[in-house]
């Protein structure tokens, strides 16, 4: 099949890709045969076989690479089928660790929170379409545990800046939440 498919690319003048290029059994509900290749990454997502809830209420699995409308606008997530995958959590999480260290501590935790804002938030608009909230609270996490980290290992002092909490201390100083979006102070 995969010549087939490289011969009706090559007359296209396109050219497939070998180490890139591969077949992938799309399983579902029909199709419930086991193969080694059920899932696959393209632009950041994760498309694989996932549980969803059909309009009568009953569960099947299905492999749709697409997000129904409905679902983003009533804001349910059943039907969304997209992930970020692991290796574009793992590029957010070194340039977190990039950006939050104590080499840039010279410009202070506000001069920080500022460029990691933009980046943030980049991220949550290319991947708003997953809607996996465990995921943006897992980076959440993250990212205020690396701000308690560096504090911790810089000086015991300024670990006092985070008396009242880590996380709320930096969404007042205006870090930007990737489960509800805008700082603090913007809320109020």
């Amino acid at each position: 099949m995969l010549d087939k498919l490289n011969s009706r690319f090559e007359k296209c003048g396109l050219e497939l890709h070998p180490d890139k290029t591969r077949i992938v059994y799309c399983k579902d509900d029909d199709r419930r045969q086991n193969y080694p290749e059920t899932k696959f990454d393209f632009l950041g997502y994760t498309f694989r076989p996932r549980r969803s809830k059909n309009r009568y209420g009953k569960f099947f699995i299905n492999f749709t690479p697409a997000v129904s409308n409905k679902s983003i606008s009533r804001g349910s997530g059943r039907s969304i089928t997209l992930k970020p995958t692991d290796k574009a959590i793992a590029r957010l999480r070194e340039k977190m660790r990039e950006v939050i260290s104590r080499e840039r501590l010279y410009r202070g935790i506000k001069g920080i929170i500022e460029e990691i804002n933009p980046i943030l938030r980049g991220w949550k608009n290319y991947f708003k379409l997953t809607n996996i909230i465990r995921i943006f609270w897992d980076l959440n996490f993250y990212v205020t545990g690396r701000f308690y980290r560096v504090g911790r290992k810089t000086s015991q002092r300024y670990s006092k800046a985070f008396k009242p909490g880590v996380y709320i201390t930096l969404r007042k100083m205006g870090l930007y939440c990737l489960i509800n979006g805008a700082p603090v102070k913007a809320l109020r």
